[in-house]
């Protein structure tokens, strides 16, 4: 990464990612055991990210007073980032993101004396990588753990750096869906889900249920090296947990991805059968595929059950003029 990244947020997502990355590959060396010997030695751990000049438009990001600015491309080795070594070693590596692609040998100099390693990839690419020396086997073994345990940590990092961006979405497409119902029905909505609802579904977006959740996932997609060949990885974490938030919401209601578009099919024709509707729909979208069931749920979806329940609950045990004069 450049010393001085123009965008320090994405900057911070990036390393964190790489972090996962190593912590991964320390991991599976650890679970492997194919290093067994007990030579003195040094782990190198080679960077995931390098801040170069985007061969796509990026927009404004990838510009500072109309001056176009690095911003992160992937990159990826042959036999992963963390390497243990006792010698000078070559490596092949792969470049991928924002429009970029190439692929080369570099050469990683043994140092046992410092904490950095610089590497140069290419004429136009060079990077640094951290160096940690090794006395033996359960040194080494220690340091991966060290790294692997970084990449846990960096994993939890991005969950709840995502944290309150996950609610705000999800409170967004509250007031989104809500407003489209309101508007099909013709009554005021503040929205369809409480706040309680909208807690509980911030929870299974970030931690999930059986070890996984959508933001894991995502995180798990961020991993691969070719994901940001076209856009950086803030639009890809930002977009999709807007779109994944949308969905949250919608689900809860019952109410179909179709469920927008049905709607107003349903209010430009007001057809009088379900039959009637979705001829209409077919019509217009012919790709895609629409049953009555789905048809049925985007006309009838309103307010989540609970929240309709919790809200009579509410105004039962307030009950008329609760602290008012009677």
């Amino acid at each position: 990464m450049n010393d001085e990244p123009h965008l320090p947020r994405l900057a911070q997502l990036c390393d964190n990612i790489g972090a996962v990355i190593a912590g991964r590959h320390a991991q599976n060396l650890l679970d492997s055991d194919d290093i067994s010997d007990d030579e003195p030695g040094v782990i190198v751990v080679l960077p995931s990210w390098v801040w170069v000049l985007p061969g796509i438009d990026v927009g404004r990001k990838g510009l500072v007073n109309g001056v176009r600015q690095p911003m992160p491309s992937r990159l990826g080795y042959d036999q992963g980032p963390v390497r243990v070594l006792n010698a000078d070693e070559t490596i092949t590596w792969e470049l991928a993101g924002l429009g970029n692609s190439d692929t080369g040998d570099g050469v990683v100099s043994y140092t046992p004396l410092r904490k950095q390693v610089t590497v140069t990839l290419s004429e136009t690419i060079v990077v640094t990588a951290e160096v940690h020396p090794v006395t033996g086997r359960k040194h080494r073994e220690r340091v991966l753990r060290s790294i692997a345990k970084a990449g846990l940590t960096a994993r939890w990092e991005l969950m709840s750096g995502f944290e309150f961006f996950t609610k705000q979405r999800l409170a967004a497409a509250n007031n989104i869906v809500a407003a489209e119902i309101a508007q099909h029905k013709g009554i005021p909505l503040a929205g369809v889900v409480d706040d309680i609802t909208l807690e509980e579904l911030g929870s299974q977006m970030l931690f999930g249920q059986g070890g996984t959740s959508v933001i894991q996932r995502m995180i798990d997609v961020a991993l691969e090296l070719h994901k940001f060949d076209r856009v950086d990885p803030m639009h890809y974490f930002t977009v999709g947990i807007r779109a994944r938030a949308e969905e949250a919401v919608r689900r809860q209601i019952g109410d179909p991805k179709v469920g927008p578009k049905v709607r107003r099919v349903f209010a430009r024709t007001q057809a009088s059968t379900l039959d009637e509707l979705i001829d209409e729909y077919k019509r217009l979208y012919p790709k895609d595929s629409l049953a009555k069931k789905r048809a049925l749920a985007a006309l009838t979806a309103g307010p989540d059950i609970a929240t309709t329940q919790r809200q009579f609950r509410d105004e039962i045990t307030s009950g008329p003029g609760d602290g008012a004069e009677l």
